[in-house]
């Protein structure tokens, strides 16, 4: 098909004004998602009727998949993310309005008996299964970082999180119920640690307000996407961008994603106390996660290298799975590190183009900073780009030897320009004294040199 630049450049995609929380969007924060406004923009643009088959590489909480099913089109996502893949499940999957009011009705009634009973019963499904709160197992011992937030997580507050998450895993049998609650505890703890008045968060009146508030917007949501079968909901999973192995190749109509930003947000930092009380190791997501703080903390610019290399891979995994013609818009912010500002969309570019992706058009976008979690503090980021691909008729089958020499020539480019730069991504500073920037130029020699160390490979 010809490529509809104009369509595209009718279209203002600062979306000025625009209400981004609709629906389900409402139903947990996450730090830095772009906007519905976009997938939605270009499901209009592109796929002209329902029924495609549209796939999120970077899920997050789940954006452009709640946009697909709007859309009447199947969705399917991985993440590394495990709370984000929980999250994206509730957020897409409709529930029978009328199951969920009876447990919401079941679980006050239950909570309100404990919280007013001196023995402080757990729940249980009959008196053999009840146990008193000086069981070993109640409260609940969750594994917390070693971080000032931990005491927000009071013995008080431990003892009603146990009480909510006890009923959850013993009075739901319902996998997609359990999830559905499960979010709405996920959110209240997310009050919880971010709230500057800590100590005024009542833990059951946040989590009762939160869970009123989604089953109100599930019931308006379900009544939307009820009589739409989605082929694609069970391939919303737990799993890694660089090999979706589970995916057929050529299967995919569309892709519309927004992959991580390189050394600009921690999310399992922002995330761990949420997952420890869910059950998920944010120590296992540290590991694996893309453009991670906890990674090459000595060297970022080695970060750098892992990224790029990582983002490679997710681009040639992406041309895999997507049909000849189909459309990939990839949405990414330039970031700063080490004090220089890393212009990530012109790499996405260069790296697409290498792997075989046609490159159309890249367009610039203002961030509402106002509206939308970034990591302006971070890296400065106020605005983002949107980068069109399509699938040709071949793949570039690329050598891990063209992808290091791809890595080596950007690094070297960073690296002539630390030599006289005194900083191109600067916070409340001048420039960079001298002592600063050899040592920058030291750290790129250094990445230089571990390139092949410091790629990861499937």
């Amino acid at each position: 098909m010809d490529f509809p630049i104009e369509n595209i450049m009718k279209i203002d995609w600062d979306f000025p004004g625009a209400n981004t929380q609709t629906l389900t969007h409402k139903f947990h924060s996450y730090p830095a998602r772009f906007i519905p406004q976009i997938p939605r923009a270009i499901y209009k643009i592109f796929l002209k009727s329902g029924g495609y088959r549209i796939f999120d590489p970077f899920v997050g909480c789940g954006t452009s998949l709640i946009e697909g099913i709007l859309s009447r089109h199947h969705i399917g996502g991985v993440d590394l993310n495990p709370l984000a893949i929980l999250i994206s499940q509730v957020k897409t999957r409709p529930l029978d309005f009328k199951l969920l009011d009876g447990y919401w009705k079941s679980f006050r009634r239950d909570f309100l008996n404990i919280k007013n009973s001196t023995s402080k019963i757990q729940f249980g499904t009959n008196l053999e299964e009840s146990v008193h709160s000086d069981n070993e197992n109640f409260p609940r011992k969750f594994v917390f970082p070693k971080r000032n937030l931990t005491k927000r997580f009071t013995k008080d507050n431990i003892h009603v999180i146990s009480l909510i998450l006890d009923f959850i895993e013993k009075e739901i049998f319902q996998t997609e119920f359990q999830n559905f609650f499960k979010v709405g505890l996920s959110s209240t703890i997310t009050t919880l640690t971010e709230s500057r008045n800590w100590r005024k968060v009542d833990i059951w009146s946040t989590f009762h307000t939160k869970i009123n508030s989604m089953i109100d917007i599930m019931r308006k949501y379900s009544q939307k996407v009820v009589d739409f079968s989605n082929e694609m909901q069970e391939n919303i999973k737990l799993g890694d961008s660089r090999k979706v192995a589970f995916i057929p190749d050529e299967t995919i109509d569309c892709i519309v994603t927004s992959p991580p930003y390189v050394n600009a947000l921690d999310y399992n930092r922002i995330h761990q106390y949420n997952m420890s009380i869910l059950g998920y190791d944010y120590r296992k997501f540290a590991k694996g996660e893309i453009g991670a703080h906890g990674h090459y903390i000595s060297n970022r610019w080695r970060l750098l290298t892992e990224y790029l290399a990582d983002i490679f891979q997710s681009l040639i995994e992406m041309g895999r799975i997507t049909k000849r013609g189909s459309v990939i818009c990839i949405v990414i912010g330039d970031s700063c590190l080490e004090y220089e500002r890393i212009k990530t969309h012109v790499h996405i570019r260069k790296m697409g183009e290498l792997v075989g992706l046609n490159h159309h058009l890249s367009i610039s976008r203002n961030i509402d900073t106002t509206s939308k979690s970034t990591s302006k503090d971070i890296g400065n980021i106020f605005s983002e780009h949107l980068i069109f691909f399509t699938k040709g008729r071949e793949l570039e089958k690329i050598s891990r030897i063209a992808m290091y020499e791809f890595i080596e020539e950007t690094l070297q480019g960073y690296l002539n320009h630390v030599k006289t730069s005194k900083g191109s991504c600067l916070r409340n500073k001048p420039e960079l004294s001298k002592i600063r920037q050899e040592l920058a130029f030291q750290r790129v020699e250094e990445a230089l040199s571990r390139i092949k160390e410091d790629c990861r490979f499937f």
